[in-house]
């Protein structure tokens, strides 16, 4: 990997590097090894270009489907990213002060344990196999502590 520039976003840092150009997490690299050799950056490289094409890309694969919840006014700073702005863009208030908004997720899988993670402060309404896999588990879960 022959570095082109690093970037920091959100804390995390970022190197650009070649062939590729490829964007990788700097906290991310296993094994790395320091060489003398020097490196210039291709002519015409667009750190920033680079950059904003990475995140748009990134973005657009992370989110690829969305849910429909009924979250505790109380549990709304639980979300963060892409979850906090797309409630402060589709939050309707329901009549017993809860909250319903379509929120972004990468896959049901990850969204089942994020919004397991909430617990009683959420409700998945959809899409109906994310609302079933959560009843499922919450289900599963209540049999777990009444045996017990």
């Amino acid at each position: 990997m022959t570095g082109l520039s690093a970037g920091e976003a959100e804390a995390l840092w970022y190197v650009v590097a070649g062939p590729g150009p490829r964007t990788y997490r700097v906290d991310q690299i296993l094994r790395l090894t320091v060489l003398d050799e020097k490196f210039a950056p291709p002519e015409n490289f667009d750190l920033a270009g680079h950059w904003e094409r990475h995140q748009a890309d990134f973005h657009a694969r992370l989110h690829q489907a969305e849910a429909l919840v009924r979250i505790a006014p109380h549990a709304t700073s639980h979300l963060m990213g892409a979850a906090a702005r797309a409630l402060a863009d589709s939050a309707t208030p329901d009549p017993d002060g809860w909250i319903r908004a379509v929120l972004p997720i990468e896959s049901l899988d990850h969204a089942h344990g994020v919004f397991l993670a909430l617990g009683e402060n959420v409700e998945v309404l959809g899409p109906p196999e994310l609302r079933a896999a959560v009843a499922a588990t919450v289900r599963a879960l209540a049999m777990r502590y009444a045996s017990g």
